[in-house]
């Protein structure tokens, strides 16, 4: 399997840094292969009762959080492949807060979550592993800012690990 290195500081926008810092892995790939097994036993030990549950009024719920890791999962991984394919057009922001309201998940058992969670993860593991090595360096532009192809998979593993956290801290 590929090794995407960390990225330097100017490969990404400064406010992914905290995400970029928090990986626990001096390899993102090895995150990704860990997380297959780890992030749903996780999850499946949050009582079903507690999916609706938040913290604080105007705070998402577990099941609204879950839901935000996986659409920016995807979002990330779109833009690493659009990147990989040499695309040159400035790639959209996403209103993280109009995706979790249109999301819909209080109908959301923890199975289907957890399901949906599994396949987006193969997914990105199966993108960024099969990548030329090479463009793991190209240069696009997302949200407004330029980006280095291989800090998305950062970025993805450290998001979720910041959400991970902050359900075990405030939710759980």
């Amino acid at each position: 399997m590929m090794r995407i290195t960390k990225p330097e500081p100017g490969d990404y926008p400064a406010y992914y840094k905290p995400y970029v810092d928090a990986v626990p892995e001096e390899e993102v790939m090895t995150y990704f292969v860990r997380s297959q097994s780890e992030v749903p036993e996780f999850l499946r030990h949050i009582p079903a009762d507690k999916l609706g549950y938040a913290y604080a009024p105007d705070k998402w719920t577990i099941a609204e959080v879950i839901q935000h890791v996986m659409d920016a999962e995807r979002v990330f991984a779109y833009r690493g492949l659009c990147i990989a394919r040499g695309e040159q057009q400035p790639l959209p922001s996403f209103d993280q807060d109009l995706y979790v309201r249109n999301a819909e998940t209080s109908h959301r058992s923890l199975a289907s979550l957890v399901d949906e969670w599994s396949g987006i993860r193969h997914a990105t593991i199966s993108l960024f592993a099969h990548l030329p090595e090479d463009c793991l360096d190209y240069l696009g532009f997302a949200a407004g800012y330029p980006i280095r192809l291989r800090s998305l998979p950062w970025i993805i593993a450290g998001h979720e690990y910041h959400h991970w956290q902050v359900l075990q801290e405030r939710y759980l």
